[in-house]
């Protein structure tokens, strides 16, 4: 029941709305520069919460979250600040730390790009490879089916994997008897026995996941090769410092061949998210100072209309109305006129976001989770809100301070709003300039990073990865055959002046980062050289990515099997290792120098480059394709084609 007092209220109300609109009409000039003004300050903060929301404060699709930790190993002596576990150190935590509700682990490099076919479909999607108690251990369920679990991490067991939700909508219709259906991973059969619901993503990317023992079983017959990052949860009542140094103490290797190695942990969450955080709060923090200015800029509007209206206000104050009558329509009029702006803005923030989307670089986590939801709805109410009593304010106690009878008299007061005027003028101007000069600093960091010299030409290059079936092409020998044919006949399309095959993309998270001994080295000095990033090229390679060489020669057809080693190295590794002397001739071995790998002669130093990180350049080691570390090596490559 609606009481007197209250149908009294929404009366008022339904005049002040009717007589808001009919004001507003009769200025379509101001109306419209308000609107469009609020309009734009709602709908980009809207949009950078929406953002903020789906990236940053939602939380992820894990049980307890804040017990998650990402751990792998360091040595800040050598500069090794990302070094994996073995699967033998992985097997012996779990039976040894305490501190651990659960222990699980994932490939340290992230997830791969797979060929998969899925019926008559050829795709390439992205892989996770983890171990058995990965899902169980992060407290994911799925949403079709079921996890993998221990029982499917056995080296020659059930080829078995879990799709995301995306796979499972895209290549499967969203078949409900999805589970039990087949797809072939680079050419090998594999069951689907879940379906991972969209919102989880990790590693960055996944799309699919599968055990350890299955994809790489090496791994878990041979348990010493460094290859997993660990992911714990931590027992109920047990801090992060209590893990590490428990992590620490079982490794037995604080200091150890010259080399000062410590656990690292990260917050899982932290891992998700990744180096994204910061420019995500700045965006935030700069839409948020658009919102801010819009208001002062529509209150500034606000207040000299409020100057040409103050005849009106005189007359209907004379005629009876109270003076905070008179206020209460002028709040009306700011209320609705933000409203409505703002409701133009969440929808102008929709169709933003959906650009953003677009857009948005590979590495933004979370990035299909972005949507006006209902928060991000209730934000662009509140920031109309927000806008209205900004814009308002300063109007509305220039009216209450305003001598209306003086008004009438023909003189005015012009004390009553002058003085607010400047204040959101100065306002504005400050927040104009504080913005100006964010997007000034950001242009400007985008610039220098747009003309970081990498190194290496990158006009007119072209990269395509070619599948391989491992069926087909299962050792080094043949895979290095293939290469040779399919970089000869590129070399003959119209248009290729040059063509060559290395076997990883610029700036890829899958790189190969090599320890190397140089003759006369002991073991321990050995172990004190940072690890290089190893490139494994054809001919050409220098010439096509204009890798500039230094000193000596690059790599020839006559660096095959059976030839004398070769190696390239940067020109940051020679000025380390020989200082003031020659680097060519000299010879140096992948490994440490009781390592079985031959000697190799340096026949040429190459100018550093950023082929892995933009930011900084890498020390690099390159070896002919015909003359791989292992004889048995089989190497999926990257044909580069220079037009």
């Amino acid at each position: 029941m609606i009481d007197a007092w209250d149908a009294r209220w929404l009366d008022r109300l339904n005049q002040d709305l009717r007589f808001a609109v009919r004001t507003l009409r009769r200025t379509p000039g101001f109306t419209l520069s308000a609107l469009v003004t609020i309009a734009v300050g709602v709908a980009s903060t809207t949009a950078m919460f929406a953002v903020m929301n789906g990236v940053l404060l939602r939380p992820l699709p894990v049980r307890e979250q804040d017990r998650l930790v990402v751990i792998w190993t360091e040595d800040r002596k050598s500069g090794v600040d990302h070094f994996p576990f073995s699967y033998g150190a992985f097997a012996a935590f779990r039976n040894q730390l305490t501190s651990f509700a659960s222990l699980a682990g994932t490939d340290f490099n992230g997830a791969w790009t797979i060929p998969c076919q899925i019926g008559d479909a050829t795709l390439s999607l992205r892989g996770g490879i983890v171990a058995g108690n990965y899902f169980g251990t992060l407290g994911v369920k799925a949403l079709v089916g079921r996890v993998l679990t221990d029982s499917d991490d056995v080296v020659g067991g059930p080829r078995v994997v879990v799709i995301s939700q995306d796979v499972w909508r895209n290549q499967f219709a969203g078949d409900d008897h999805v589970v039990g259906k087949r797809l072939r991973l680079n050419d090998v059969a594999y069951t689907v026995v879940g379906v991972i619901p969209r919102e989880f993503e990790y590693p960055r990317g996944a799309q699919l996941w599968t055990t350890l023992a299955l994809v790489v079983p090496q791994w878990v017959s041979q348990p010493t090769q460094p290859a997993l990052d660990l992911i714990g949860r931590l027992k109920p009542g047990t801090t992060v410092a209590a893990a590490q140094a428990e992590v620490l103490n079982a490794t037995r290797i604080g200091t150890a061949d010259g080399k000062e190695w410590r656990p690292v942990f990260r917050s899982f969450s932290d891992m998700v998210v990744g180096d994204v955080r910061r420019p995500v709060l700045v965006l935030s923090a700069a839409a948020l100072l658009v919102l801010i200015l819009a208001s002062l800029n529509v209150g500034s509007l606000l207040l000299v209309r409020g100057e040409a209206r103050a005849y009106e206000f005189a007359i209907r104050s004379a005629i009876g109305a109270g003076r905070w009558r008179v206020v209460r329509q002028l709040v009306t009029e700011t209320v609705f006129l933000c409203v409505v702006g703002g409701i133009v803005g969440a929808l102008l923030a929709y169709w933003g976001l959906q650009v953003f989307r677009a857009i948005a670089p590979a590495n933004l986590p979370r990035a299909d989770e972005l949507h006006i939801d209902a928060a991000a709805l209730a934000f662009a109410l509140l920031a109309s809100f927000v806008a209205a009593f900004l814009a308002g304010y300063a109007p509305a106690r220039a009216l209450v301070r305003a001598d209306l009878g003086n008004v009438l008299r023909g003189g005015s007061n012009p004390r009553a709003s002058y003085g607010w005027r400047r204040i959101a003028v100065v306002g504005q101007i400050a927040l104009a300039l504080l913005v100006l000069t964010e997007a000034g600093l950001l242009s400007r960091s985008f610039a220098r990073l747009a003309s970081v010299d990498t190194g290496f030409g990158r006009d007119g290059l072209l990269f395509v990865t070619p599948w391989l079936p491992p069926g087909k092409y299962s050792n080094g020998q043949q895979v290095a055959d293939l290469i040779d044919r399919l970089v000869i006949r590129t070399r003959g399309l119209p248009g290729v002046t040059r063509a060559t095959a290395v076997s990883h993309l610029p700036f890829s998270l899958n790189g190969i980062d090599m320890s190397y001994s140089v003759e006369g080295q002991d073991r321990r000095s050995a172990a004190a050289n940072p690890l290089l990033t190893y490139v494994s090229a054809t001919p050409d390679y220098f010439q096509t990515l204009d890798v500039p060489l230094r000193q000596g020669r690059g790599f020839s057809e006559r660096d095959r099997a059976g030839a004398p080693l070769v190696v390239v190295v940067s020109e940051t590794v020679a000025r380390r290792m020989w200082p003031g002397r020659e680097a060519i001739g000299k010879r140096l071995k992948l490994g440490p120098p009781d390592y079985p790998d031959p000697w190799r002669t340096v026949v040429g130093v190459a100018a550093d480059t950023r082929y892995r990180d933009l930011l900084d350049t890498r020390s690099s080691l390159y070896v002919p394709d015909r003359q791989p570390p292992g004889a048995d090596e089989v190497w999926v490559p990257t044909i580069l084609v220079l037009r």
